[in-house]
């Protein structure tokens, strides 16, 4: 397994069978506004090359983890993007294959468990609704080998 980190927030996992492509930004016009210009450009993402296998992720809709077209020329017609149930529709108008995984569910992708958490920049009020489970769990996957760590919050 290799990582790599791209622009932003974003990182490129690469494994034997595919890649994993999460929050990919090359498009920093929505965030002028906010950032102004980048000190330096964003990291290339290659379109994609017509026979890698590359599934895509979006954590959250802000436009720092979230560029529609990037992700449309570098994952090729009919690959998953993972992300948070919300923003399935919007992701699915955007003509990206979407895939929901709501708060706590897991998904495999490029051959690694992802599971999804409560965001941190929630408020707290939130933590209230969600389902009773340990919440200072992650679990994840490598190259098959099935590894729970725990971490005290």
């Amino acid at each position: 397994m290799q990582a790599a980190r791209l622009s932003w927030a974003g990182v490129k996992i690469t494994t034997t069978r595919r890649q994993l492509i999460i929050d990919p930004l090359q498009n920093t016009l929505p965030l002028k506004g906010l950032l102004g210009d980048p000190l330096w450009p964003p990291v290339a993402i290659p379109d994609w090359d017509g026979s890698t296998a590359i599934d895509g992720l979006v954590t959250h809709r802000h436009p720092d983890h979230y560029d529609a077209e990037t992700l449309r020329r570098t994952l090729g017609p009919g690959a998953r993007v993972f992300c948070p149930m919300e923003i399935v529709s919007e992701l699915e108008k955007a003509g990206l294959n979407a895939r929901g995984v709501a708060i706590w569910d897991t998904v495999r992708a490029a051959g690694i468990w992802l599971g999804w958490i409560e965001p941190l920049h929630r408020p707290r009020r939130h933590l209230n609704n969600l389902p009773k489970r340990k919440a200072d769990e992650t679990r994840f996957d490598l190259s098959g080998n099935s590894v729970a760590k725990r971490r005290r919050c």
